[in-house]
């Protein structure tokens, strides 16, 4: 396990924050060409899809990040002009529960119910990015003292 003092920095492989710059790529192509032939609906379609993929989704794929320090788990994400954030301190939280429902048209979501010292309970609903590195984030959270149930 890491040394107690360590922070972890989780992100989005480059490989898929490649993504939308792909597709940014191929509409400027297409835009390119829609122009030289004289298509100016479909230029401006072209030109929109790739100012959106490259300079909207891109980015904001690429600073999304969950970090695990010594103290706290937070995630940071959402477009670049909107930034949000979520998560705890470890000091604060009696124990989580891990539960999965059915979100918005049954789509599969997994709930961290976080049990504060408080008594009270919130669900929190992680990111992708928090969910596809759940095998490094709860050792990691076990190692500082949080109880999972």
């Amino acid at each position: 396990m890491q040394g107690l003092d360590q922070t972890i920095e989780l992100r989005i492989p480059l490989y898929i924050v490649g993504i939308p710059l792909l597709v940014a790529g191929i509409a400027t192509v297409c835009a390119f060409l829609a122009h030289r032939a004289g298509r100016k609906k479909l230029f401006y379609q072209c030109l929109f899809v790739a100012l959106v993929a490259g300079l909207l989704f891109a980015p904001s794929m690429y600073l999304d990040v969950v970090t695990l320090s010594p103290q706290r788990i937070e995630q940071r994400m959402g477009f670049v002009f909107f930034r949000r954030s979520k998560g705890f301190t470890y000091n604060d939280v009696a124990s989580v529960h891990i539960t999965e429902t059915r979100g918005w048209r049954g789509r599969h979501e997994v709930i961290w119910q976080v049990h504060w010292r408080n008594g009270t309970i919130t669900d929190l609903n992680p990111g992708d990015l928090w969910e596809w590195n759940t095998d490094t984030i709860i050792p990691y959270l076990k190692s500082r003292g949080v109880t999972f149930n």
